[in-house]
């Protein structure tokens, strides 16, 4: 091998590590908490939130139904679209900084990570299928932090029950009630960042348990949540679906 090829080699390897350096500098997967905080981590949310990029996940979602639904949306994507820059990937590798009981469960893994796009999503589609700007009171660095991210708060600090069967009740039961919660902070925050600071009671265990000290049921549990929150419209729009 002449000169010329040993510099042409070497000048290779190096623009493919500078290429490999870039792709990671933005890339979440395994980044810590304090990461997605900074600037980097900023500039990353806003790459892997596009509408395009929110458009591409539906589309691999599609395509995993269709021909592998057999295997997870992390497989599907690892293997047949490794360079995808979804908030999927994003908003997963932000979770699994947060370790909680119940995150140990794709269950509620897929439940945040589903809220969290529906914050972090600019826009929506009207009755023609015309995307419109979607307004919402939290700001990118508010959704990736877990003390101003409403949702991200709340499975932060939750500790009135693990999600299992034990004594207190069924994991169905418990995970009704909890899933209940999630749902509604990332609906409500979307207008009002300050939803926990007006909802106390969603981390009492009297808002949960019956005078048995059991869990409350579904349909008990939002009637609950009618006496304690501010937030009574939503939960009694809650409460007529399940009725």
């Amino acid at each position: 091998m002449g000169l010329f090829d040993i510099f042409k080699k070497a000048s290779g390897q190096e623009e493919q590590r500078k290429k490999e350096e870039e792709l990671n500098r933005g890339n979440p997967k395994d980044k810590n908490l304090e990461w997605f905080a900074s600037e980097e981590g900023i500039n990353s949310f806003k790459e892997y939130t596009t509408p395009q990029n929110y458009i591409l996940e539906e589309t691999i979602q599609k395509e995993k139904e269709s021909k592998y639904n057999q295997y997870s949306l992390d497989v599907v994507m690892s293997v047949f679209h490794k360079t995808a820059k979804v908030p999927y990937l994003y908003f997963t590798s932000l979770v699994s900084n947060i370790k909680v009981q119940p995150l140990e469960y794709v269950g509620p893994i897929e439940m945040l990570v589903g809220v969290l796009s529906l914050q972090a999503k600019t826009y929506y589609l009207d009755d023609d299928g015309e995307p419109q700007p979607k307004e919402t009171d939290l700001s990118p660095e508010e959704i990736v932090s877990v003390e101003k991210n409403p949702v991200l708060n709340f499975v932060s600090n939750f500790k009135c029950f693990d999600l299992k069967d034990d004594m207190k009740g069924s994991w169905d039961d418990k995970w009704k009630l909890y899933s209940t919660i999630i749902i509604f902070l990332g609906i409500e925050s979307i207008k009002d960042k300050d939803v926990v600071s007006k909802n106390k009671w969603i981390f009492e265990d009297s808002s949960y348990f019956n005078d048995l000290g059991t869990v409350r049921k579904e349909k008990g549990f939002i009637k609950k949540a009618i006496e304690l929150s501010p937030n009574k419209e939503y939960f009694e729009k809650r409460i007529s679906e399940l009725e």
